[in-house]
């Protein structure tokens, strides 16, 4: 699976693909790989994350969620979804250098059964943008809301768009990113590259000249 070419079906629920315009992931230029699931749509598909084999990497994401604490940690029968991204850097096999390391738009996560989102990252660093300023719909300067053809050059340039309320923080191989991905939160978070060269030496073939993000939703049970 992760040596595998995966899915360029990249939109989901929570990023409002499968809203009123369901077209309008692609023309953001995201160019990220999914490699996990690949199929499917809803709950337990393509869309949102396998829910069924969550259970695989759960204890992973409780020891984390348990470090940054310990008080508010999910219990134990806890559920959530799963999946596995790949973003490629300029120096991954096929990947055209003019566009640059993969990326994933700036976003407000809509799934409203969502609480805690944990990120493992694992081979290149990116450059990771959070922004949290009220309201929520006018986040951030580079969360474009795409609603004809004639914005598209627009939506593929929202990476290169200044951003004052944005805090952009490095995911390096082994960093684990923990956040509040409920639609209240309004945080706004995105990938803006994927930087060549940057990975540690010692990984494995799935791992060199990209990056792998294992991505776990857990489920809210108020």
């Amino acid at each position: 699976m992760l040596n595998g070419k995966g899915s360029k079906n990249q939109c989901s629920i929570a990023i409002d693909g499968l809203g009123t315009n369901p077209s309008s992931c692609p023309d953001h230029g995201d160019g990220f790989i999914k490699l996990w699931p690949l199929m499917g749509s809803g709950h337990g598909g393509n869309y949102d994350g396998d829910v069924k084999r969550d259970l695989v990497v759960r204890p992973l994401v409780m020891a984390a969620l348990k470090v940054k604490d310990p008080c508010s940690a999910p219990s134990p029968t806890a559920r959530g979804s799963v999946q596995i991204l790949r973003f490629r850097s300029t120096e991954y096999k096929g990947k055209m250098k003019s566009k640059g390391g993969d990326r994933i738009h700036m976003h407000v996560d809509k799934d409203k059964a969502v609480g805690t989102v944990a990120l493992f990252s694992v081979g290149e660093t990116v450059r990771f943008a959070l922004d949290q300023h009220k309201p929520p719909q006018q986040c951030c300067k580079r969360v474009v809301t795409h609603t004809a053809g004639a914005d598209r050059a627009l939506s593929r340039g929202w990476h290169e768009t200044n951003c004052g309320s944005c805090q952009e923080v490095e995911l390096r191989s082994g960093d684990v990113m923990l956040f509040d991905g409920h639609p209240t939160a309004g945080l706004a978070h995105g990938v803006l590259d994927t930087v060549a060269g940057t990975a540690p030496a010692g990984l494995p073939e799935w791992a060199r000249k990209c990056r792998v993000s294992l991505q776990y939703r857990c489920f809210r049970t108020e």
